[in-house]
């Protein structure tokens, strides 16, 4: 290209007010392109990886219920009346462990690359089922599976029957946060498996998607997809037969349904809490950093 000396000298007089207008203009106009320049940096972040994301703790508590209440209460009290009935000596449950009696509890910590899942659930047994002589003698019982990773290897230690204390190596990488197509590619795939969009709603001061399919409603939180976690609907049966990991795939904030006249089950969101002192990294997580 020509330089401008090599111009006519009305040509190149044109050329310097034309760039002088454009100057002016960019001044003026700074904040509208800084606000682009925000905007773009933001939808770049989506396509990284989480790793120094703040840390997100939540707690999810669910249950088997039947004609509305908790399956594992019912199942109790129908047994105490009937053993009553039989003249046999009942050693009941207390108040404490009859209210956990059924429910089953994720608490979960992430940061994005690392994370510590603690799953719980309680019940009630007898010694020997089927024995008169102990039909009646109700045990408490906890079960608990502690998982941890930091995002090397995988780290369990376990009561649950049939389960032990076991640690794998694996490269386990780093969470990817979704981007704005990830979402509603997610939530397309909802739509084509027959769950119905309802609308947005709020659950524990966070933001949620409502979807609903036959007699299953959930609200799934739709404000994690810097940590990979999608608002898709996942499930119809409360995620009772999953363990806490999957919940860092999805989060619902509230799920229940009554496949038929007196069953179904409840989830809930207890709590969560994103960042500050009450998302510490928790005994075995490297804090440096934190």
């Amino acid at each position: 290209m020509k330089s401008i000396a090599k111009f006519p000298g009305r040509e190149a007089a044109n050329i310097i007010l034309l760039a002088f207008v454009m100057n002016i203009a960019v001044a003026c106009d700074g904040g509208d392109l800084r606000a682009e320049t925000e905007k773009d940096s933001a939808l770049r972040s989506a396509d990284e990886d989480t790793s120094g994301k703040q840390a997100l703790k939540f707690v999810v508590h669910r249950e088997r219920l039947h004609d509305g209440q908790p399956l594992a209460i019912k199942d109790y009290e129908a047994r105490v009346i009937a053993c009553n009935g039989a003249g046999l000596p009942v050693k009941a449950l207390s108040s404490d462990e009859l209210a956990k009696a059924g429910k089953h509890q994720s608490e979960v910590w992430t940061d994005g690359a690392r994370y510590q899942i603690s799953d719980v659930e309680w019940g009630w047994r007898t010694p020997s089922p089927g024995s008169p002589e102990t039909s009646c003698q109700f045990e408490f019982y906890e079960h608990r599976r502690d998982t941890q990773s930091n995002g090397k290897d995988v780290r369990v230690r376990s009561n649950f029957p049939g389960e032990a204390e076991s640690e794998t190596q694996q490269d386990a990488g780093v969470r990817m946060a979704l981007a704005s197509e990830d979402v509603a590619q997610a939530r397309e795939d909802s739509l084509g498996i027959g769950w119905a969009a309802l609308g947005t709603s709020q659950k524990k001061g966070q933001p949620c998607s409502r979807w609903k399919k036959d007699e299953t409603e959930v609200c799934m939180w739709s404000g994690g997809a810097a940590w990979g976690i999608s608002e898709a609907a996942t499930g119809d049966d409360c995620q009772l037969g999953q363990t806490g990991e999957a919940f860092l795939d999805a989060l619902p904030l509230t799920a229940s349904n009554s496949v038929q006249a007196g069953s179904g089950c409840r989830l809930e969101v207890a709590s969560i809490s994103i960042g500050g002192a009450a998302v510490t990294p928790p005994d075995g997580i490297d804090k440096e950093g934190e």
